[in-house]
């Protein structure tokens, strides 16, 4: 039944096709059987929220309109500020983030309208006589109900999954051209084909990939095919050091790459890809065809994995009449990196970086996925935003990277004691030293923030007697990329000039289980793990770091603040605030 005041009708036409069901029978009882000043409170509090969402809803425009301009400038190589089409200036990035803060203010204050609104309409209920208690409950529940993602399926689940959907075990086609997943067992390698697989571009990625072949091929029993670029070490078609199931192919490139060649091994920087994906997609889609591969899935890695596997989808199915699946994972995105370096490169730099190719590449990627797997739940809004990537978000999810525990514990006398010792012996680590780590792929230092890590240093140093600051994954001096060589020579003249030179270790990439036993230095000397990249999708040394018993200070953006609690189980921190930082690692 309808409330008989007339005015009160119109504050309840006009309030309840915003509200939940639940909340609109609430409030129709109210406003029939409520006195006028509870039903007066109620209208005041929904035309602050009118209010403050038509002002959302203005600065949500301005910035779609912002973000859609400085995407389709990034994806055409157009660093310069000009106005737009309608005359609408282009905000620099800075302002941009300042608007992106002022929409999430008022995210905030409508969460709490809203909320306040809510306890109002509770509170009125609660004050009536004869009201059904399951309406109160149930009005409480869509006050207080926080959404809830489904539980994963366990392992008997997905191979029913599998089950159901193939006839017999999948085929899955992994493809990052740029990254090698033999790296993350390149000691085993080493031993077994005698070969050394090179670190650069190797990292958190190669571990990911190599992880989830072992997992696929000996848990669920699938075949998965992974495909890298070929290098001169790589001599034989296929290598099975992952698993018998789990063959990494190199792809060779033919003279069509030489002028993106760097050195005698076949390099090519992933930045570089773009220009002959269609040629090294056609060498793999070869590959299938002459051995007969039966593809079920095609899964893409980065960027210009993301580019070959939707390209490898369509040509596959021109030859063999078999649509298969294809998802794309994200591992990073170009307009994240490209809105947190913007500032720190200039603009022959930043065209080096090719943002004009590598963008449009992941935009028609995800859009034309069947799923796109983000590393981070941040990653989602920025792949499903329809100024940026617009994807839809029905396929979108987030799996985060995990961590090795059986490999990544807390340090133990009896079972590392030895390894630890020696690492602290070759680097002339003292006993009572307190060791600050940096680690990762640091060869882009910029983005790693390895500058950051220096200026605090130079703050931490004399705070703290006794400290080292270690830098681990440092590019190699003599590496046949000049823009690697010039990265290394500025890390150590930003040391030098900042007097931690003596205090310092600078070190270059180390096996991932060399990289255990410097987490495990690290606590046992009661020290801290720092990282403060300028963009952190989700931050695996972070994790692997924390499973070693290590405080961890990194950024508070990103992926690290979906798994540290600031104060709790790390420590998060402004990455613009040098003095601060200082201060806490100090007192870590």
């Amino acid at each position: 039944m309808m409330p008989q005041d007339a005015h009160w009708r119109r504050i309840y036409e006009r309030i309840s096709p915003h509200l939940p069901r639940v909340s609109a029978q609430s409030l129709r009882l109210v406003c029939r059987r409520g006195d006028r000043r509870t039903v007066a409170e109620l209208d005041r509090l929904s035309r602050q929220i009118a209010s403050w969402g038509r002002g959302l809803a203005e600065l949500e425009a301005a910035a779609s309109r912002q973000l859609a301009r400085w995407f389709a400038k990034a994806s055409r190589g157009d660093y310069e500020l000009r106005a737009g089409a309608e005359g609408e200036p282009v905000l620099t990035l800075r302002e941009l983030d300042e608007l992106k803060e002022a929409v999430e203010t008022y995210r905030k204050v409508l969460r709490a309208k809203g909320r306040a609104f809510g306890e109002a309409l509770v509170e009125a209920l609660e004050g009536l006589s004869g009201v059904d208690p399951d309406l109160i409950a149930a009005q409480k529940g869509a006050l207080f109900q926080r959404r809830r993602e489904p539980p994963a399926p366990d392992e008997e689940e997905i191979k029913r999954l599998l089950a159901e959907r193939f006839e017999g075990a999948p085929t899955v086609v992994v493809v990052s051209y740029h990254t090698n997943p033999l790296y993350a067992i390149r000691e085993r390698v080493l031993e077994e084909e005698g070969i050394e697989i090179d670190c650069y571009d190797q990292g958190g990625q190669s571990v990911y990939q190599e992880r989830l072949a072992y997992h696929l091929a000996e848990g669920f029993g699938v075949e998965v095919l992974t495909f890298t670029l070929g290098r001169s070490y790589l001599t034989k078609e296929r290598y099975h050091n992952i698993h018998p199931r789990a063959p990494v192919i190199p792809v060779r490139a033919g003279d069509w790459a030489r002028p993106y060649v760097e050195d005698d091994t076949g390099l090519i920087k992933k930045e570089n890809l773009y220009f002959i994906l269609d040629e090294l997609v056609e060498v793999t889609l070869d590959y299938l065809l002459q051995k007969g591969v039966r593809v079920d899935i095609f899964s893409g890695h980065y960027a210009e994995g993301v580019g070959a596997v939707r390209r490898l989808r369509r040509r596959y199915l021109e030859a063999t009449g078999i649509r298969a699946l294809y998802s794309a994972t994200t591992h990073s995105l170009g307009w994240d990196k490209f809105v947190n370096t913007y500032y720190e490169y200039s603009p022959g730099q930043l065209r080096e970086l090719n943002f004009h190719l590598r963008l449009p590449e992941e935009r028609d990627g995800f859009r034309e996925a069947d799923v796109v797997i983000a590393v981070s739940p941040t990653e989602v809004e920025t792949v499903t935003n329809p100024s940026l990537y617009g994807a839809s978000p029905g396929k979108v999810v987030s799996i985060p990277g995990g961590v090795d525990t059986d490999l990544f514990r807390p340090y133990d006398p009896a079972r590392d004691g030895r390894e630890v010792e020696a690492l602290r012996k070759k680097h002339r680590i003292a006993e009572g030293d307190r060791v600050v780590l940096v680690a990762g792929r640091l060869w882009d230092y910029k983005r790693k923030g390895v500058d950051i890590a220096i200026e605090v240093g130079a703050l931490v140093k004399g705070r703290v007697e006794g400290v080292k600051f270690a830098f681990v994954g440092l590019s190699p001096h003599d590496h046949p990329v000049e823009l690697w060589r010039t990265s290394r020579r500025e890390v150590e003249a930003l040391v030098r000039a900042r007097g931690l030179w003596e205090d310092s270790i600078l070190v270059e990439m180390v096996p991932h289980e060399e990289m255990v036993v410097w987490l495990k230095l690290v606590a046992v000397s009661r020290g801290v793990v720092l990282a403060l990249p300028r963009v952190e999708p989700w931050g695996l040394m972070n994790l692997e770091a924390m499973a070693t018993g290590n405080v961890v200070v990194t950024i508070d953006e990103g992926g690290p603040p979906h798994y540290i609690l600031d104060g709790w189980n790390g420590i998060l921190v402004d990455r613009e605030d040098i003095g601060r930082i200082a201060d806490r690692v100090v007192r870590a």
